[in-house]
C-alpha cells in the first residue's frame, strides 16, 4: 500500500536510521557503501537522496560528501530488493521500493524544517510519490523514467512470467565496477507498473519542482519527460515554482545517470541547486 508515511514521536532521526540500517543488514547487505546513508549537520535543510534502478547509496557518496560541505543534513536511501544480485531484486515490488523510503524521510523530517527530495531514474518516479503522500519543500528529478526508449518495454506485462535474466550493458565513465548490471523480466515489470501508476498519479502541488534531463538520454524518453512537466507542471500554483532543465551532453558527459561517481562538474551543479 502506498501512503503517507507515520512519524513516531519516540524516535530520534538517529532511531530511524539505525532501524534503516538493520533492515538492510538483516537482509543481507554486508557492504557498507551499499547500506543507508545519514550525515545529521544539525541543520534546518535536510536532503533524501533516492538512487536508480540497479544502484545504490554507494551510487551517491560523492554527492553526499558535497551537499555535507555545504551544510546540509543528508540521508541517501537503499530502495528494497537493491545492493545484491538480480534473485534480490526479485523480492521486492514498486510499493515495496516505496515503503523502504519511510525511514530516511522519517530521519530527515524529524531533523529538519525543511525537506528536499532528489530522485534519479526510476528513483525520480519514487521521489514523486514522497512528495505526493508526504511533507516536502522542493524535489528535484534527474532523468526521470517516465517512459524508456526501448519499445520492447512495454511488453513485459505479457513475458514477466518468464523471468529472464538481462544483463545490462553500459558504457557510463563512472559506473562502480561492483554495480548490480543484471536484472529480470520480473523486476523490470515492476518498473513498468512504477510508471504506470506515476502516470495515473493525481498530483499534489505542494512543493517547488525542478525537472532535469540530458538532451541526448540513452535509456528513458527526452519527449516523455517534456510531456508530463509540461502535462502537471508548466503552470505555476501559489508559491511554488516548477521548471525543466535540458543539459547538454557535450558539456556534462551524460548519457542517463546525471549524478556519476567522480563527476565534480555535475555534483557541484546539483548541490547549487539545492
Amino acid at each position: 500500500m502506498i501512503d503517507t508515511f507515520t512519524k513516531d514521536c519516540n524516535y530520534s532521526s538517529h532511531d530511524y536510521y539505525i532501524m534503516d540500517r538493520d533492515i538492510a543488514i538483516k537482509n543481507g547487505i554486508q557492504n557498507p557503501k551499499k547500506l543507508p546513508y545519514f550525515k545529521d549537520s544539525k541543520s534546518k535543510i535536510g536532503v533524501l537522496l533516492i538512487h536508480g534502478y540497479t544502484a545504490t547509496p554507494e551510487n551517491y557518496i560523492p554527492l553526499c560528501k558535497a551537499i555535507e560541505k555545504k551544510g546540509y543534513t543528508v540521508y541517501a536511501t537503499l530502495v528494497a530488493g537493491h545492493g545484491l544480485d538480480a534473485n534480490y531484486l526479485n523480492t521486492a515490488s514498486y510499493i515495496d521500493w516505496y515503503n523502504s523510503l519511510k525511514y530516511g524521510y522519517l530521519a530527515i523530517s524529524k531533523a529538519c524544517e525543511k525537506i528536499i527530495v532528489i530522485g534519479e531514474s526510476a528513483g525520480a518516479l519514487l521521489a514523486l510519490l514522497v512528495a505526493n503522500y508526504n511533507k516536502v519543500d522542493k524535489v528535484m528529478l534527474f532523468s526521470p523514467a517516465f517512459k524508456t526508449k526501448d519499445k520492447r518495454f512495454p511488453l513485459l506485462k505479457y513475458f514477466h512470467y518468464f523471468n529472464f535474466k538481462i544483463h545490462i550493458k553500459s558504457d557510463r565513465k563512472y559506473t562502480l565496477e561492483n554495480e548490480v548490471r543484471c536484472t529480470t523480466f520480473k523486476s523490470l515489470n515492476q518498473l513498468r507498473l512504477l510508471q504506470e501508476f506515476i502516470q495515473n498519479l493525481e498530483i499534489n502541488y505542494k512543493y517547488d519542482l525542478l525537472c532535469v534531463i540530458g538532451n541526448e538520454d540513452v535509456m528513458v524518453s527526452v519527449k516523455a519527460v517534456d510531456e508530463y512537466f509540461n502535462k502537471y507542471f508548466a503552470k505555476e500554483y501559489g508559491n511554488y515554482k516548477y521548471s525543466l532543465l535540458y543539459l547538454s551532453n557535450e558539456v556534462y558527459e551524460i548519457d542517463h545517470a546525471i549524478i556519476e561517481r567522480d563527476h565534480s562538474k555535475t555534483i557541484t551543479m546539483v548541490v547549487d541547486m539545492i
